[in-house]
């Protein structure tokens, strides 16, 4: 029986029983001797491959000794350009489909976002139009492309429990990106509820939170100003003085974090929240008419940053105005980093900005009473993680973190460099177009910036220091509960995310590895990291920070301003704040662009170091944006003339398995005793019995350590070695890779001497 009504065509090969699409022309069409759908029944299995092999020495051309035919490109594109969603497809009065009655597929502009069509996602709608600032946008829209970033998934997650009562972790959140999808999580999960903080007792002690009591330990041991947040913006235009000032107070009178101070009561140190005193003023100094008031004013903005606070005492946030001329003033804020996160600095100034519009008056400035303090906070925190809730996320990171390595064992300088309360920065940018590579290459991906940056870190840092075991601290906004988003006050937890980079991952599955560690520890990021520190019974060493000695930061845009009539601009501190870490990446996008700056402490990097760790986390992102294929060890990390992913002579590359030895600063001479990586002595080495050990595999493992390289070998060649290294002027040694690392013995025996080079050979 014949069809009466047109039939759908199917592409060739794809579902059982297709034969070659018709419409296709006959050169596309497969070769005669192609099987087209199941044997025939009837015929023995024997009879039909006989048969098959007879058609195919009679068609096939290679059979008959002919070229074969060049490829037909087909005839029609193998994916559809434009997809048009039915309900059900038409059909005939037969049953039958009908073609001539589907609708036309208009190709034009962008179709309408997709409104809101359920209850649960006209809530998730709202809260992200209210979150991102943008007012049009469908359900099926990419989060991140509406510029959206990973510090707001906290404020977003926080706001769906508090408005529907259901509890969604962060991790949810990362695998939802569309309102559609996330709406769908949420009513999935329904039953569950928020978690409300309460007001505290009056009379209930006022305890520090885990975090805050980390930070006032610290500050008792050894004091330091790497707690010191600081700001500062230039005001350009007619400034209402009195209404900035009023705003001012207001803010102070409304958030008792800024008004508290940690004095000691029965031996343990609490919160005491003062009265704001009435005689209180912002600090105003006038340099109006002064030729270098520019200068003093920095000077001024730099003593009140690099002060220290007294914790005992406050008061710890301080507020200083300087009047350059009738329509110029520089605005400096500084707080202690226990009163405030990078969160409460954003809250901060959208306050002073409806303030000021108000003319300082809180009662016109809109803003709503906050349902909680800092203080009931605190109190909820230590009543709310304890016993199995505090078990139940410490487990996770037990496991997550046995036998992890710890320490990095970056090189470190030994020039003698004694430098306290000190701190340094490197500094880089990218371009429109990298930055919007880097954006398109995570939306294609599925993962956010900062995961994309996480793994290219941790590549450096694995290249540098020899380890393929790394763990790196995450600040998270610890603000996922009711009434903490509007909350000035210390509300930041740092992860220790451990990453692994064993089997010479490429660096797609590297990239994958992280996405899920990263979410997996937003999933557990209600654990503080001193409870961390206390209940996994870490060995605490005074040269270095417990669990990990980096950092990775990505935030959003810089928080700005915005007051009436006013142009305001972002300054820069002249000088940097020190670091509690040895190295602090910061990543910020402002006006398309990527910001980088690596904080570093000057008595353990140098600063040729840091400049050249930077140079190659900028040149390993651009070739894995433009590759990801590659191994992680078979990225060049040195920018060449083909530019940060161009090619490099095998010849001339280093061994990809051992770390990538940074180039030296431009000028400085090679150390004596050095080798290239293609095996020769570099001018000035030393005679040839004071050349580098070679391993019989022909592989080097070099560290840079300022005028020094360090040396070691496995088994009992590291004892001859060190005591080669040690007896010589001058000399020591120190092992640049963790499975070669010798004894502890040996290693604290050495390691206060200093050696011209040496190299190691993996442990086999």
């Amino acid at each position: 029986m014949g069809r009466r009504h047109p039939r759908i065509p199917r592409p060739s090969g794809h579902g059982p029983g297709t034969g070659p699409d018709p419409d296709l022309p006959r050169a596309a069409r497969p070769a005669r001797g192609h099987r087209r759908g199941p044997r025939r029944a009837g015929r023995s299995r024997r009879q039909s491959r006989a048969r098959r092999l007879r058609h195919r020495r009679r068609t096939h051309p290679h059979r008959r000794g002919d070229p074969p035919a060049a490829p037909v490109a087909p005839a029609r594109p193998p994916h559809p350009a434009h997809v048009v969603v039915l309900t059900a497809l038409p059909r005939t009065p037969d049953g039958d489909y009908d073609l001539d009655l589907l609708p036309d597929v208009t190709v034009g502009g962008p179709a309408a976002p997709t409104p809101p069509r359920t209850p649960y996602e006209e809530v998730v709608h709202e809260i992200w139009g209210d979150v991102l600032g943008v007012p049009d946008f469908g359900v099926h829209d990419d989060f991140f492309e509406l510029g959206g970033h990973s510090l707001l998934a906290p404020r977003i997650v926080g706001r769906i429990r508090e408005t529907l009562g259901v509890e969604v972790q962060v991790g949810d959140f990362f695998g939802s990106r569309t309102v559609a999808a996330l709406a769908a999580t949420v009513a999935a999960r329904s039953a569950a509820g928020p978690r409300v903080i309460e007001r505290r007792a009056d009379r209930a002690e006022a305890v520090l939170s885990f975090d805050q009591q980390r930070i006032w330990l610290e500050n008792q041991l050894v004091p330091s100003l790497a707690y010191n947040v600081h700001g500062r913006q230039r005001l350009i235009g007619p400034l209402d003085t009195a209404a900035l000032a009023d705003s001012v107070r207001a803010i102070l009178v409304r958030h008792e974090a800024l008004r508290t101070r940690f004095p000691l009561v029965n031996g343990r140190p609490v919160q005491v929240v003062d009265d704001l005193p009435e005689d209180w003023r912002l600090d105003v100094h006038d340099l109006r008419g002064l030729a270098d008031g520019a200068r003093r004013a920095d000077r001024l903005a730099d003593e009140q940053a690099g002060t220290a606070f007294d914790l005992t005492a406050g008061p710890l946030i301080r507020c200083l105005l300087v009047r350059l001329g009738e329509a110029e003033h520089v605005l400096s804020i500084t707080a202690h980093h226990i009163v405030c996160d990078e969160w409460s600095i954003g809250l901060f100034l959208r306050e002073l900005s409806a303030l000021y519009a108000a003319g300082g008056d809180p009662a016109r400035a809109g803003l709503e009473p906050l349902p909680i303090q800092y203080r009931d906070y605190a109190a909820w925190q230590r009543e709310h993680l304890v016993g199995e809730t505090l078990e139940r996320t410490v487990a996770y990171w037990r496991e997550h973190l046995a036998d992890a390595p710890p320490a990095l064992t970056l090189p470190v300088r030994h020039d003698g460099t004694t430098v306290r309360d000190a701190g340094d920065r490197a500094r880089v940018q990218l371009g429109a177009d990298e930055t919007a590579a880097v954006q398109e290459f995570c939306r294609a991906r599925g993962v956010s910036p900062f995961m994309l940056l996480m793994a290219t870190l941790a590549t450096v840092l694995a290249r540098w220091s020899g380890q393929r075991d790394l763990v790196i601290g995450v600040p998270v906004a610890g603000r996922t509960d009711a009434g903490t988003d509007t909350l000035i006050g210390f509300l930041l937890n740092t992860l220790p995310i451990r990453v692994d980079l064993s089997d010479e991952p490429t660096f797609t599955d590297l990239l994958a590895r992280v996405r899920r560690v990263c979410l997996d520890g937003y999933a557990h990021a209600d654990a503080p990291l001193d409870v961390l520190v206390q209940q996994l019974d870490v060995v605490r060493d005074p040269r270095r920070t417990p669990l990990f000695q980096v950092v990775l930061n990505v935030v959003g845009g810089a928080p700005t301003t915005r007051l009436s009539g006013i142009t305001v601009e972002s300054m820069d501190s002249a000088a940097a704040l020190p670091t509690k870490f040895d190295l602090s990446l910061n990543v910020q996008e402002s006006d398309a662009r990527l910001f980088l700056q690596l904080d570093y402490n000057p008595q353990r990097h140098a600063p040729a170091m840091v400049e050249a760790l930077v140079a190659h986390l900028v040149t390993l992102l651009g070739a894995v944006v433009a590759d990801p294929s590659r191994p992680v060890l078979d990225y060049p990390l040195d920018a060449g003339p083909a530019g940060p992913a161009g090619p490099q002579d095998p010849a001339a590359a280093p061994d990809p398995a051992a770390p990538s030895r940074p180039a030296a600063p431009a000028g400085t001479a090679a150390p004596a005793g050095s080798s290239t990586p293609g095996g020769t002595a570099a001018p000035g080495a030393p005679p040839a019995e004071h050349a580098a050990v070679v391993t019989p595999t022909g592989r080097h493992c070099y560290g840079w350590l300022a005028d020094a390289t360090a040396a070691m070998v496995p088994g009992w060649r590291t004892w001859v070695i060190s005591a080669w290294c040690a007896a010589r002027p001058a000399g020591s040694w120190r092992p640049s890779s963790p499975a070669c690392a010798p004894a502890p013995r040996t290693r604290s025996s050495t390691a206060t001497r200093r050696c011209r080079r040496a190299t190691s050979a993996p442990r086999t």
